[in-house]
């Protein structure tokens, strides 16, 4: 029988995909220690991936964070002339002018392939579950609604319970994305069975 933290023999997934963190000997989920660091990454508590730091350091922690949310994982083909930043160019309309001519000048004629940074599919399925259960749902219902298995709520309920990732946090990424943290928010009708997934790598079964 195969260990309790592995997928019964899958290849793609590993028990070293389960690792202890610093302060307990409780296995933690490598994609749980992603979702802190990049919750850390939005706030500026973590350093973000090279290009995106280099972006920082001429356009702002923050512009940068929304290139990376626009064109993360894309070559961005940075703009030669000064005179083509009109303002109905896209890079202007996403970070304005002033941020959008010193981000030229440090990449024109330039192809930039731009990392995703903190912007990974998990860290906004877990604001959203964070933002349900605020307004008050259970874990099993939270879960649902974002279409992750109540184990992966529970850890997360974990995070956020044990202050690990703080109101403050999602604040900064609701921000980021437009939404008001502390807006109010319904949860809809099932539209999808639960997920059958591992436990040590959350791949489905």
């Amino acid at each position: 029988m195969a260990p309790p933290d592995t997928c019964r023999g899958r290849d793609r997934c590993h028990p070293r995909r389960m690792v202890a963190s610093s302060n307990t000997a409780v296995p933690v989920p490598i994609m749980s220690l992603l979702l802190v660091q990049a919750f850390k990454m939005v706030r500026g508590k973590a350093p973000l991936p090279k290009v995106l730091a280099e972006i920082a350091e001429v356009a702002g922690h923050e512009n940068a964070l929304k290139i990376a949310r626009k064109h993360g994982g894309a070559v961005l083909r940075v703009p030669v002339r000064e005179a083509t930043l009109d303002d109905a160019h896209p890079i202007v309309r996403l970070i304005g002018r002033e941020a959008a001519l010193r981000f030229c000048f440090r990449f024109s004629c330039e192809r930039v392939r731009v990392p995703i940074g903190p912007f990974h599919h998990g860290i906004h399925l877990l604001y959203e579950f964070a933002k349900l259960r605020k307004n008050g749902h259970s874990i099993a219902k939270a879960s649902h609604e974002v279409r992750v298995h109540p184990r992966t709520g529970t850890r997360w309920e974990a995070l956020i319970s044990g202050g690990t990732i703080t109101n403050n946090d999602f604040a900064a990424y609701g921000r980021l994305i437009g939404d008001d943290w502390n807006s109010s928010v319904d949860a809809g009708a099932p539209t999808a069975p639960l997920p059958v997934e591992c436990p040590a790598c959350h791949h489905p079964l």
